[in-house]
């Protein structure tokens, strides 16, 4: 398999991730609107438009690269209660960001792909870094105080 075919196969994988994580992030949005915590879900949603925006810009790249846009969704949970979906959006953010890593230097041949996903990589930290703020404020200060603090 070629560098363009490696990096056509890694866009269509990240793609997925994004689209489907997107998803998640839309959901819990809803749901945190919905019973109240504006804020969060404000955030939430924000962070689902940012994910829809760079995904364009991938299968753009995809396109310019000869490729083909496939989406493969992958499985990504709801969580209902704010705690949980804070957690675990944590964990995977950290995942995905180890992921994210490893796509970065198999992408070093291209430089404008290999761009594209530092740029991402620094958007991706800068919402683990809030996610894992989130969580630190929940054990700090507990979960009534935090989502008080959501309306």
């Amino acid at each position: 398999m070629g560098d363009n075919e490696k990096i056509l196969q890694l866009l269509q994988e990240i793609t997925s991730g994004i689209l489907s994580g997107s998803q998640q992030h839309f959901i819990h949005a809803t749901i945190n609107i919905q019973k109240g915590y504006v804020k969060l879900g404000n955030r939430m949603m924000d962070e689902y438009n940012e994910e829809m925006a760079f995904a364009a810009k991938i299968i753009d790249r995809i396109l310019y690269l000869g490729g083909v846009p496939e989406f493969k969704s992958t499985s990504y949970p709801v969580y209902p209660e704010v705690e949980s979906q804070l957690k675990n959006e944590c964990r995977q953010q950290f995942e995905g960001l180890e992921e994210l890593e490893k796509s970065i230097y198999i992408t070093e041949p291209d430089i404008v792909t290999n761009d594209l996903l530092r740029d991402y990589m620094k958007e991706e930290a800068a919402h683990a870094t809030w996610l894992k703020q989130q969580v630190d404020l929940i054990e700090s200060i507990g979960i009534q105080n935090y989502l008080t603090k959501q309306l």
